[in-house]
């Protein structure tokens, strides 16, 4: 069970605090079920498009070509949160039209995908009490530029959280071990 504390940011007045092993396991359950719901087994890598399908089934909209320049050349990925229906996932269309950046669309998806699944509660907590009513423009939006995707200090817990999501979706800590184990076994 997750556990609140201060969110020191002044985001919001409490966060959820993860242990690593909470993460791991939790990314984990979730991308075993997709797995197990769409094909009816188990197999790595995971396709782009089940990631795709993993936003989706979490009541998110997603855009996977947005024009994300308004906010910054740096943006990759935003997750906008609404009072009356669930998040709006755009990814930046300059990752997600060049083949050469396969690997870093699928990273900015699961890290948006860290922000609805692990995050949504606390917006939908701050337009159940009314508190974005008076915010900037951004209030509502979780807004993902290129180096806290890849390297988001622990004091941005958000961002920090998002970002090891993603790898643990992708690179589920059981699985990688298995592999390290087999790998290393015979030498």
């Amino acid at each position: 069970m997750v556990r609140m504390i201060r969110d020191n940011t002044g985001r919001f007045a409490e966060r959820p605090f993860y242990q690593a092993r909470e993460l791991d396991d939790e990314c984990e359950r979730l991308i075993h079920d997709l797995l197990l719901t769409r094909h009816g087994k188990v197999d790595y890598p995971v396709s782009t498009d089940d990631l795709t399908v993993l936003i989706e089934m979490h009541d998110a909209e997603l855009d996977s070509y947005a024009d994300l320049s308004h906010y910054g050349a740096d943006v990759e990925g935003v997750t906008d949160f609404f009072h009356n229906r669930g998040p709006r996932v755009s990814i930046s269309e300059r990752i997600a039209m060049d083949d050469r950046r396969e690997n870093r669309f699928r990273t900015t998806l699961t890290h948006e995908f860290g922000h609805v699944k692990f995050h949504g509660p606390l917006w939908a907590e701050k337009f159940a009490t009314g508190e974005l009513l008076d915010r900037g423009p951004n209030a509502n939006k979780a807004i993902s530029k290129r180096d806290n995707i890849l390297n988001a200090p622990q004091s941005d817990w958000m961002e920090w959280q998002a970002g090891y999501i993603s790898g643990a979706l992708l690179m589920p800590a059981t699985r990688l071990s298995r592999l390290v184990s087999d790998y290393c076994a015979p030498r």
